[in-house]
């Protein structure tokens, strides 16, 4: 029986994807025999997973920073700690560049398995800019880019491509940088007005430039391993970690304050499909849509129930801060309906019926109050015990299973068994 289990935000990011990702496969890690496989699905190095651990849970194998026991996982499975290897899928975009300052930054003893696909877009150093001059360029208007480039590339790819294969072919990956360098960037820049100025097109001609990302694409090539989504099929639990959430979900966010890419079900379903996954006969999709139990939202766009203060003064972010590229980072109150709204029409739109699946809910940061909080429910504004929000989300969205987050580490997660 293989068992699969989706990680999905619930709003705009930053819901403690990461925690959970850690969590399940910790939960499902066989340490004598590992087969759970975490499969980046969506988005890029934009993601930001933080994942804490208490000592006594670190394996031997790792190494780096005990004193905090924290990472932040952008290509990176934030079950890397737990042992699992990652799967970089075809619409995850690669960036080779934060691939190798990540693998430095985890300090770990061996390097983690990495499996990547051939069909994997590939950021180049000319993306990033491109991406961080225009959002320069919009002054007070920025859409809240987190300035890497996830954007241009996809932009870019249907006429200039560059995926993982490239990579492996390196008179087509020079070809291939020479002429978006030469050709695609500067028509680029004339078609968004961003002028051409003796800073930028020096960036553009410099052979020294180019010549380092050569170098970050070689060292990517030897730390993963390209692999079919077949892959898939060699191991008995698949982790899908999905990146931001479902209010900045390119079909589903109020444009243009939407990540270019399908951050639910929608993706990790394509892959099911493609791979030819056996379920087996008693196989379930348990899909885990993670909340706070506040809202927050970084960067511009609409934001309903935004309020000026933080939702409560335990509240703490040691992750998400404001920073130059996606701007403040705001705090919102819960609205329960809206929620299950957008949880059922991802259920709807894109499960097929044949697939069977199990609900489930993780709220986190239950910890950063002191047992109070505020929410909507029906339209109308509550304030009262935490434990009425956890009952008014489990009677309106009816999981299967809840798992509540009092703290930062796996061992801070409880699981409530709904009867």
């Amino acid at each position: 029986m293989k068992k699969l289990i989706a990680v999905i935000g619930a709003n705009y990011g930053d819901e403690g994807k990461g925690l959970m990702t850690d969590y399940f496969a910790a939960q499902n890690m066989d340490l004598l025999d590992n087969k759970v496989l975490v499969v980046r699905y969506n988005g890029g190095a934009q993601a930001g997973h933080t994942v804490q651990l208490d000592k006594s849970d670190s394996p031997e194998s790792i190494g780096g920073d005990w004193n905090t026991g924290r990472h932040i996982f952008n290509h990176f499975g934030s079950g890397t700690f737990a042992n699992a290897p990652t799967y970089l899928g075809p619409k995850f975009v690669v960036n080779p560049i934060l691939f190798n300052r990540e693998l430095k930054a985890l300090g770990m003893k061996m390097a983690p398995k990495v499996y990547v696909s051939l069909d994997s877009p590939v950021t180049t150093p000319y993306d990033m800019l491109l991406n961080q001059w225009l959002e320069q360029s919009r002054g007070n208007d920025r859409h809240g880019s987190c300035g890497v480039g996830i954007h241009e590339t996809i932009h870019r790819n249907p006429v200039a491509m560059l995926e993982v294969s490239t990579l492996f072919n390196l008179d087509t990956l020079r070809s291939t940088l020479a002429y978006i360098r030469e050709f695609y960037i500067p028509n680029r820049l004339e078609e968004l007005n961003i002028p051409q100025t003796a800073d930028i097109m020096h960036t553009l001609r410099s052979e020294e430039f180019a010549g380092r990302f050569m170098d970050e694409c070689k060292q990517f090539r030897n730390m993963v391993i390209p692999t079919e989504l077949a892959v898939l099929n060699e191991y008995e639990t698949i982790i899908f970690e999905g990146a931001q959430g479902l209010l900045l979900d390119q079909d589903f966010g109020t444009f243009p304050y939407v990540t270019h890419s399908n951050t639910g079900l929608k993706n990790i379903i394509e892959l099911l499909k493609v791979s030819s996954c056996d379920f087996g006969t008693d196989s379930i999709l348990n899909i885990c849509y993670v909340t706070r139990w506040y809202l927050t939202r970084h960067g511009n766009g609409p934001f309903p129930h935004e309020i000026i203060n933080l939702p409560h003064p335990k509240v703490i972010e040691k992750t998400n801060i404001t920073n130059e590229w996606q701007g403040l980072f705001r705090y919102g109150l819960l609205d329960v309906n809206d929620l299950n709204a957008r949880i059922k029409f991802d259920i709807h739109k894109y499960l097929p019926s044949y697939i069977p699946y199990k609900l489930e809910l993780a709220v986190t940061c239950l910890d950063q109050s002191d047992g109070r909080g505020s929410f909507y429910y029906d339209g109308n504004f509550r304030d009262q015990p935490l434990t009425g929000l956890i009952e008014t989300l489990d009677g309106t969205i009816v999981p299967d299973k809840m798992y509540l987050s009092y703290g930062p580490t796996r061992n801070d997660i409880k699981e409530k068994e709904i009867e």
